[in-house]
């Protein structure tokens, strides 16, 4: 298949998930972002941007889901957002919460690969998050976009859940064995995409009949590489043993398994 098609098939995918989330996550967003300065970022990724600063800042999110995380971005000082998702529901859920919130945030509904950094303001920091990656098929071209978006000296900050994740067998899935979640069940040198058609609600795990979505494993080198050769020095990169998939949080606390990671870049002048 070719990359617009396995994009396209995640479109929908993600189209049908929407109402799942907004009806089986926690957090109240819509009322959450009515408080002034409210956000999502946790304790663990909010000092990292702060620390690199964000106020006065234009910042992008690549894969930015519902946009949660680019208002938030703006509401602890950054000048003004701009995030870029794949699906039409989530978009539209954004805007939502941007008028909400009253935050400077622009949402663009793209397919991340088809993304024309000529047609932007270069960005200050670009920020990818948790369940970004794994759903694009070429990350050489993902990150070539990422730098191209970039100003120079701009900042990329990636939070993601660590590969590691994937050679584990994920719960609901046939090979988990409750009684043993951190056994080894696949390989971490997978060339082929995941191909499933059961549900993406990862907040309420409510069950339904779905399209195919293609789900793609990267190995640390395979973001790493890229990052450098499209003109990205690596700044830090720091392990965790945490879950931020809502996926895996039987094993916090039990095993320090690398369950996510942030990786700091920086683009040369």
């Amino acid at each position: 298949m070719k990359n617009k098609e396995y994009t396209e098939a995640n479109r929908i995918g993600w189209n049908e998930v929407a109402p799942y989330h907004k009806k089986n996550r926690k957090d109240d967003l819509p009322e959450l972002f009515r408080q002034k300065g409210f956000s999502t970022l946790d304790e663990i990724i909010t000092p990292v941007l702060l620390d690199i600063g964000l106020a006065g800042k234009r910042v992008g999110q690549l894969c930015c889901n519902n946009g949660r995380e680019v208002i938030s971005m703006v509401n602890l000082g950054a000048r003004e957002g701009v995030g870029f998702d794949i699906s039409d529901a989530f978009i539209d859920e954004a805007n939502e919460l941007r008028d909400i919130a009253d935050a400077s945030c622009t949402f663009v509904r793209t397919a991340v690969l088809a993304i024309d950094p000529a047609g932007y303001e270069p960005f200050d920091l670009i920020y990818i998050s948790i369940g970004a990656l794994c759903w694009v098929p070429d990350m050489n071209r993902f990150f070539e976009i990422a730098a191209s978006l970039l100003a120079p000296n701009g900042w990329l900050v990636i939070y993601e859940s660590h590969p590691f994740m994937y050679m584990l067998a994920m719960p609901g899935e046939q090979n988990f064995d409750p009684e043993h979640p951190a056994e080894i069940v696949n390989s971490y040198f997978k060339d082929e995409p995941l191909v499933y058609n059961d549900g993406l609600d990862y907040y309420g795990m409510e069950e339904y009949d779905g399209s195919v979505k293609y789900e793609f494993v990267h190995k640390l080198s395979d973001i790493i590489n890229p990052i450098a050769t499209h003109g990205l020095a690596i700044q830090s990169f720091k392990e965790y043993s945490h879950d931020i998939s809502n996926l895996m949080e039987d094993l916090e606390g039990k095993l320090e398994l690398p369950l996510s990671y942030i990786l700091t870049a920086r683009k040369s002048m």
